[in-house]
């Protein structure tokens, strides 16, 4: 081939190279984030596009099916960065093509020698662990030797102490130990394998299912709207629950205040949407005999979706104030209860009561640490977090709601819940109420008509003040509370529960108010 040619090819080729990586730096399309898709999951930091924008993911969360969590109806879970216009770019430098030269000939290589499978290089060591570190999804960290990766946002949390529900993935030895080369496995026979008779899974027991015109049965699977402000039904409607609070079962438990009877009056004539189960952890509950307790409330929850009610859950978690000195109990707790009733449409997960001198960052750790444990099982779990405060948003503690709107807890649908007892909490609370429900999901556990201790005198202007307003934004609520105590807030008599007649002639004067207001939509 003479110069001339040579350089005639030559130029062809650099053309037509600077044509295709041309056409690839100006195609959109092979650089634009993925589309949004329902029922996929989504970690924080990631981008999509969605109606010619994109988006970037807040928190970690699964934009479950039917639930329209789409990113332009969902500020907190998607932040808009802009039109869906791709990343630019630039424009390659065309790599000059060598003049061609004659091919060596190629040398033959020598016969390997046999020998065992060679030892692999060790794994990476990551940056160190540290107590005081902040680490997100998906970092990774060494500590005494081991590399981990972070599930979710924590601090404080020893990767070592993680155990398979913790924040921490162990991903196994980094740099020191030396992992032992494979063998080659020796043939064996295949031997004949036992037969194993295949157990009857125990977790997930066919669901009761609802009767007919029951507040389950019209509303099926609860979760939190679009708006991630309201409580939705299966058919993404708002609605508002309305129901009662058990006292602690430990005193007022069932074949007590809690009968046939007694729920039969709740359900027929009180016309409750829900019952909350509290079960003390403290106080001669949960922690004095965790079988016992358990079982009561699978009782309980079997009462209520006998009758078509939803059964809330209340771990009632008050002193220590801090919900994470019972997670290791909680964790216990919950996976039982979504093992056994996680596949029923009316379960909700209520996994702190009132935290109290604690701060809010300690709190939303504790939920997302316990969160995860529950969606595992459950996945489209309605999941419920007390706030600081005893459940103020905390303004008892000095503080306020913007400490949960500017770090809210990184999971979705979740509501956050408040408490009131309206002779002791007035319009300072009522105002930080409504502050709160313009930015968050908001469920009221626990209220009354009297002072903070359930007890005194009713307020029941204030009260009413409170109710009209849950109302209007179709917050539920469960009033506190369904026994006959003595205290002005136990909505029976004295001697009530003995005698068996739950007949509204002995309801106290809170117990008439909560009865009237649960009827009356």
């Amino acid at each position: 081939m003479n110069k001339q040619s040579t350089r005639m090819r030559a130029t062809q080729l650099c053309a037509a190279l600077l044509i295709g990586l041309g056409g690839l730096a100006t195609s959109p399309s092979a650089w634009s984030a993925p589309a949004w898709q329902e029922g996929s999951t989504y970690s924080a930091g990631a981008v999509v596009s969605y109606s010619g924008r994109d988006y970037r993911a807040l928190v970690t969360h699964t934009a479950y099916a039917g639930a329209n969590w789409n990113p332009a109806a969902t500020p907190t879970l998607w932040q808009d960065i802009g039109p869906a216009s791709g990343t630019p770019t630039p424009t390659p430098t065309a790599t000059p093509v060598p003049t061609p030269t004659q091919a060596p000939t190629p040398t033959r290589a020598p016969t390997p020698t046999p020998n065992a499978t060679p030892t692999p290089a060790p794994a990476t060591c990551y940056q160190a662990w540290t107590s005081g570190g902040v680490y997100t999804g998906g970092q990774r960290v060494t500590h005494n030797g081991v590399n981990y990766e972070a599930k979710w946002w924590t601090q404080g949390d020893n990767p070592a102490q993680s155990g398979d529900w913790g924040v921490w993935k162990s991903l196994g030895n980094c740099g020191g130990a030396t992992p032992v080369p494979t063998p080659t496995p020796t043939a064996n026979p295949t031997p004949t394998p036992t037969p194993v008779v295949t157990p009857t899974p125990t977790p997930n027991p066919t669901p009761t299912p609802a009767p007919s015109g029951t507040p389950v049965d019209r509303n099926g699977q609860l979760k939190v709207c679009a708006n991630n402000l309201n409580l939705c039904n299966e058919r993404n409607e708002a609605v508002q629950l309305r129901g009662m609070s058990t006292h602690g079962i430990q005193w007022y438990g069932w074949g007590s205040c809690l009968t046939e009877g007694s729920l039969d009056a709740l359900a027929n004539d009180w016309k409750a949407d829900v019952l909350r189960i509290s079960l003390y952890v403290q106080e001669g509950g949960y922690e004095s005999n965790p079988a016992g307790f358990t079982a009561q409330v699978d009782k309980l929850i079997d009462e209520a979706t006998e009758r078509g009610m939803y059964a809330l859950v209340d771990w009632h978690q008050l002193d220590p104030g801090d919900p994470n000195y019972n997670l290791a109990r909680a964790k216990t707790f919950f996976t039982h209860i979504a093992q056994k009733y996680g596949n029923q449409k009316n379960i909700i997960y209520d996994v702190a009561n009132e935290p109290n001198n604690v701060s809010w960052t300690r709190i939303r750790e504790y939920g997302e640490q316990i969160i995860p444990v529950i969606r595992a099982i459950d996945p489209d779990s309605l999941i419920l977090i007390g706030t600081h405060g005893w459940g103020s948003f905390g303004v008892s503690d000095g503080r306020s709601v913007d400490d949960i709107v500017n770090d809210p807890v990184r999971y979705a649908n979740i509501m956050y819940t408040f408490h009131f007892y309206a002779a002791s909490h007035g319009d300072q609370y009522l105002n930080e109420l409504k502050k709160g429900a313009e930015k968050l999901p908001v469920f009221v556990t626990e209220w009354g008509s009297q002072t903070a201790s359930g007890d005194g005198t009713n307020n029941f202007t204030m009260t009413q003040k409170y109710l009209d307003f849950l109302a209007q934004k179709k917050i539920s609520w469960t009033n506190w509370n369904y026994s006959d105590d003595f205290r002005s807030g136990a909505v029976w008599k004295s001697n009530t529960c003995a005698s068996g007649n739950w007949s509204a002639s002995n309801l106290k004067p809170a117990g008439e108010f909560v009865r009237n207001a649960i009827r009356n939509r």
